[in-house]
């Protein structure tokens, strides 16, 4: 075993999140794009039953990580509506079942009413995307405005509203 006395002397140390973040980051388009499809279908895991909680956390990490990457503005979009598909694709399951009750008058809508739903809906996620990779250029005018008042904490409303009530 290897002691180093000098700290700068010693190897940087491999943060596995790290390494995670940096390997999302660097995906191509398609692969980006598949990949938030996988996160969303993951982030379903995450609703009842079985609500399985846990899985939101690397769902939603992961598609921040990805986001964190993308190269535009259309490239965040492409990775937001992704996610957005899986993850109403796979929460909207139901919608097909409530169609095969009376199979005559509905059953051919089986085919299109999950892809129709979780495609217009995935436009959410859209939204939430193109929010975050435009949020760099925002955060210095938001911190400008809270610091001139422009802008009241949560915290002081939620207090406010507490001496009052």
């Amino acid at each position: 075993m290897v002691r180093y006395h000098n700290a700068a002397a010693a190897p940087p140390l491999r943060n596995p999140f790290r390494l995670t973040a940096r390997w999302l980051a660097g995906r191509g388009r398609f692969s980006r794009l598949v990949l938030s499809v996988l996160f969303g279908l993951l982030a379903v895991g995450a609703l009842p039953p079985p609500p399985l909680v846990p899985l939101a956390v690397p769902a939603f990490v992961g598609f921040l990580w990805l986001l964190t990457g993308a190269p535009s503005g259309r490239a965040a979009f492409a990775t937001g509506w992704g996610f957005g598909l899986g993850y109403f694709a796979g929460g909207l399951y139901w919608v097909t079942e409530a169609l095969l009750t009376d199979t005559e008058s509905f059953g051919w809508m089986v085919p299109l009413a999950v892809p129709v739903l979780a495609g217009g809906l995935a436009a959410l996620g859209l939204l939430v995307a193109v929010g975050t990779a435009l949020a760099d250029s925002d955060n210095e005018r938001a911190r400008t405005a809270l610091q001139a008042g422009e802008i009241v904490p949560l915290a002081r409303v939620l207090s406010k509203v507490e001496e009052l009530f």
